[in-house]
């Protein structure tokens, strides 16, 4: 992931967790920044828990996906798109990940 400027977005919410947040811009755009203690800002358990200082696009977990919301828990990451598939990572102790659900 690299950095991406805010500039040029139109932010349409803000989501933060412990140490870390998320953004969605109007054009669905994804981006995190922050810790990563448990992979929160990265979308990808096989990518790495390297903490980001600048904002960075959330691609491989929705690439091609129109996301509708995002939501934070203090050390998780969910996105829902358009069409209601819920996306979540981070620490999933007591069950607060449910990967990949459709309503």
């Amino acid at each position: 992931m690299s950095a991406v400027s805010l500039i040029s977005r139109y932010v349409v919410k803000i989501a933060a967790g412990t140490y870390f947040n998320v953004i969605l811009a109007s054009d669905g755009t994804v981006l995190t920044w922050g810790r990563a203690d448990y992979y929160q800002t990265c979308g990808d358990r096989a990518g790495t828990s390297t903490s980001r200082s600048a904002p960075r696009m959330v691609t491989n977990v929705i690439y091609g996906k129109m996301i509708y919301d995002i939501a934070t828990g203090p050390s998780s990451s969910y996105l829902v798109s358009d069409n209601g598939t819920l996306y979540s990572w981070g620490k999933g102790d007591q069950y607060v990940l449910f990967h990949t659900l459709t309503t």
